[in-house]
């Protein structure tokens, strides 16, 4: 791997120095997979990832050992890792539940959520409004996945928060991640995060999953389309990137 191309896929600043090294480096590696900044059928050198990180083999091999476990990626015996493929069976599966557990859950939130929660959530939703002219993408993404987070943490339930984040790392793998690139349609993601924010104000159940429903439906077909619609040949062998 040429240096130039190390460079654009983390976003640390510098040498990892903290003692939670293996914390970071699982993070930052994380990061480069579902923002497909690490690239499918590319051998990966751990070496590499250590100079790029500023830090010694070990820590990179736990994240690596961590990662493999989590099915991102997996070793090259002797040449280094690489990012797992996702099959497209595997890829309708993560719609489909993403879809189902984000509507219970914000049904569930708005029966528990607490007014600490709700303030936290509007000052997202503010901070997204912010940042809509940064250009940043990432950022965006960001602060559209902690606006989900703080309504999961606000179900009071870990095993589901535990859930929505692995459905929703796996999601952006599958996604055109496009979302705000297009002001349209980050206009029309920023409406309908208020929808479900003004359901939550309300504690109303069946607002809050109707609104959450019309969010997935139209995320779906903003930047999932592409795969609803291609025919089912094998999905046992058919491969997505």
């Amino acid at each position: 791997m040429e240096n130039e191309q190390q460079s654009l896929l983390f976003t640390n600043k510098g040498p990892l120095t903290t003692n939670s090294l293996k914390e970071q480096a699982y993070k930052l590696i994380k990061d480069a997979i579902v923002y497909r900044r690490l690239k499918l059928n590319v051998v990966y050198s751990q070496d590499d990832l250590c100079s790029e990180l500023g830090i010694s083999r070990t820590p990179v091999r736990e994240a690596l050992i961590e990662l493999v476990s989590d099915g991102l990626v997996t070793f090259v015996r002797r040449r280094g890792f690489k990012v797992v493929e996702l099959t497209r069976k595997e890829a309708l599966d993560i719609i489909e539940m993403r879809s189902d557990i984000e509507k219970f859950g914000a049904e569930l939130a708005a029966q528990r959520i607490t007014d600490g929660q709700l303030k936290r959530l509007e000052d997202k939703y503010n901070e997204m409004l912010n940042a809509a002219d940064s250009g940043d993408a990432m950022l965006l993404y960001r602060l559209d996945y902690e606006f989900h987070l703080i309504i999961f943490e606000a179900t009071g339930n870990n095993w589901l928060l535990d859930a929505i984040k692995k459905l929703r790392d796996n999601f952006l793998r599958i996604e055109t991640q496009s979302a705000f690139s297009k002001k349209a349609d980050a206009k029309a993601v920023f409406g309908e995060h208020y929808k479900i924010l003004k359901a939550l104000k309300k504690r109303n159940p069946q607002l809050a999953r109707a609104a959450m429903q019309n969010h997935l439906e139209h995320t779906t077909h903003r930047t999932t389309a592409n795969f609803l619609i291609k025919e089912q040949t094998d999905d046992s062998k058919e491969k997505i990137g």
